[in-house]
């Protein structure tokens, strides 16, 4: 599971496509140290950047995953003794 994931291309956060009177633009948002922070993202870097963040949700919930399988294995074995 995990070792099918791009690490190198992992970006957190969400691509929000903006305008105004000059044209369309990007935004990429994330939360750093309980701070919400935002930059630009020029055009040519914006397919690159939404398979950042797909990577990124894949191996979050993969690893999430697997989290609540070890939990609920640990609860179930420690029932059994």
């Amino acid at each position: 599971m995990l070792h099918e994931i791009n690490f190198t291309l992992l970006l957190p956060g969400s691509l929000a496509k903006m305008s105004n009177q000059y044209g369309e633009f990007f935004h990429l948002t994330w939360k750093e140290n309980q701070k919400t922070k935002t930059r630009y993202i020029r055009l040519d870097e914006v397919r690159r950047v939404r398979q950042g963040i797909k990577a990124y949700q894949k191996a979050k919930s993969t690893i999430e995953e697997a989290a609540k399988k070890n939990l609920k294995k640990l609860l179930k074995d420690r029932k059994s003794k």
